[in-house]
């Protein structure tokens, strides 16, 4: 069939359209297909980009023709606090490099890279506010045809795991430090094969020399002291038998024939991995520590040695000791009173009344020492009996109030009506008031008061209280006055005499009654002391 010119036409133009559609659609086919290739190259550049700035990585190239920087990541600011610009200039890593680190580190990177070789190392960087940080760069080398041409990699901030690991060679430094002051050292114990391992502090202590740090059983056994060896099998026989934790002190002779006395603590342990059955335990040299506490203990012992002979001796010189003064107050007060005649001359009654007054003084303080002697030597025994204590407090004040009139001294009672009565030792009583009013009135100056007051505490103690405006004691001398013998060096102290045996033997009466004593002072504005009786003393409503 022939066609004619209008349908050739027709033919071409028809097929002229249906290349231009396929080519069109092939077209679109392709640039649908490219659009979605670039769209996930953006995302996939998004989360890389995204996962390498939410790190602390820095990624880096180097151009090696100029030794510097063709880029940097863009969170170096973030890292190290220099803007991304200032990287590119030159020598910029070198010179922020910390001085005790950048010769080893650029050696290295100028060494590995003139090699070809892919590296890394770590050091530490002068951050932009000065403070050191620690990183560590792994380094690509890409070769060219003469030789590298680039560097590329990822500089890592160590900053915290350099400072842990400080942290941890502290801690073990100071643990190392520890057990050598302490003289501690640990152990295992392979119960299978009988292999101790030993550590530095322990081998030290069985004299073995440095870096020897196994040893038998049976040649740990042979140091131990004879005298303990029988011990130290039961208790290592014991352990193999009840696995229980033990517990023991025994002693060694090392190999320069030293006792060293220690302490062993040990533990069963089951290694489930391989099936090892093991011990475990600590080891600390208590030698110097057990002397001590023996030359402790002798040194007490001969203290309360020669404590005990003295107050013996006092209390047996009692006899010997009143005896004689008994005799010079008597004659003395014969020859005061002419009871055999007129003395004749006036000055020799002088010196009668002197001497009368010095003895009866020195029989006094015989009588406080032999007191607190006694009850040191435990051989005072208390004479108890139910006591009338505002009774027992007017019988003391009447005793002292001749003494408070002479010296210029007013003396004030407060007592309640419904004071219980006390089981008690009433002489011990009566001298522990009075030595309380007799210390506050020789201590109070003309025109001063003496307070003597009781009462029940809340918990049913009995309280008797003696305060007064007198000179009082500083805190650092209070501890003093109740020492036997204490006195404070003072003016106003040295105007009486006296042996600071006064509150010592009131405290240790109070004691003997199971009470307390309790002193509180202010230089210059006076002193309370109180004595207190326990609760099962009182005996209810007076």
């Amino acid at each position: 069939m022939r066609l004619d010119n209008h349908q050739r036409e027709f033919f071409a133009w028809t097929l002229a359209i249906i290349l231009a559609c396929g080519l069109l659609l092939w077209v679109s086919n392709d640039t649908t297909e490219a659009k979605q290739a670039e769209e996930a190259l953006r995302e996939s550049e998004a989360r890389f980009r995204n996962l390498v700035e939410s790190t602390n990585v820095i990624p880096w190239e180097v151009d090696l023709s100029a030794w510097r920087f063709t880029y940097v990541g863009p969170h170096a600011e973030r890292l190290t606090g220099y803007p991304v610009e200032d990287w590119y200039a030159e020598n910029f890593w070198v010179d922020h490099i910390h001085p005790s680190d950048r010769e080893s580190t650029v050696a290295l990177c100028s060494e590995a890279t003139a090699r070809g070789e892919d590296h890394d190392f770590e050091y530490r960087m002068i951050a932009a506010d000065g403070w050191s940080i620690w990183l560590r760069d792994i380094v690509t080398v890409v070769l060219g045809e003469d030789g590298p041409e680039t560097l590329r990699g990822f500089m890592i901030d160590i900053t915290k795991r350099k400072h842990a690991e400080e942290a941890l060679r502290e801690s073990e430094a100071r643990l190392r430090n520890a057990q050598r002051i302490s003289k501690l050292g640990h152990w295992e114990w392979n119960l299978d094969d009988d292999e101790v391992f030993m550590s530095r502090e322990i081998s030290r202590m069985f004299g073995l020399d440095p870096g020897e740090n196994f040893i038998s059983v049976t040649e740990y056994r042979k140091r131990v002291h004879p005298d303990d060896r029988a011990n130290f099998d039961q208790v290592m026989e014991r352990f193999r038998t009840t696995r229980e934790p033990y517990d023991t002190v025994y002693r060694i002779l090392n190999e320069d024939g030293e006792i060293h006395i220690l302490n062993e603590k040990g533990e069963y342990k089951h290694d489930e991995s391989n099936g090892i059955n093991k011990a475990f335990g600590i080891i600390q040299d208590i030698t110097e520590r057990k002397q001590t506490e023996e030359a402790l203990v002798a040194a007490k012992e001969q203290a309360e040695l020669a404590n005990r002979a003295k107050s013996e001796f006092l209390a047996n010189m009692s006899h010997d000791l009143r005896t004689p003064l008994n005799a010079i107050i008597g004659f003395s007060d014969m020859m005061k009173n002419e009871i055999l005649g007129p003395i004749g001359v006036p000055k020799y009654s002088e010196y009668v009344d002197a001497i009368s007054e010095s003895g009866a003084h020195l029989l006094d303080m015989i009588n406080v020492i032999l007191d607190l002697s006694k009850i040191e030597s435990s051989s005072i025994m208390l004479d108890d009996d139910e006591i009338d204590v505002a009774g027992t407090i007017d019988a003391v004040l009447t005793l002292v109030a001749l003494k408070a009139e002479s010296s210029g001294v007013e003396l004030v009672k407060v007592i309640p009506a419904d004071l219980p009565r006390l089981t008690a030792d009433e002489v011990r009583v009566k001298q522990m008031l009075g030595n309380l009013l007799s210390n506050a009135i020789k201590f109070t100056p003309l025109g001063g008061t003496v307070r003597i007051s009781a009462e029940c505490l809340n918990d049913g103690r009995l309280m008797v209280t003696v305060s007064d405006t007198g000179i009082g004691i500083s805190d650092e001398d209070v501890p003093l006055v109740l020492e036997p013998f204490g006195q404070v060096d003072s003016v106003m102290t040295r105007k009486f005499e006296g042996t600071g045996l006064g509150l010592p033997l009131v405290r240790a009466m109070i004691q003997q009654h199971g009470g307390e004593l309790l002193l509180e002072s202010e230089l210059g504005a006076g002193t309370t002391v109180s004595i207190i009786f326990p609760v099962e003393r009182v005996q209810g409503d007076g």
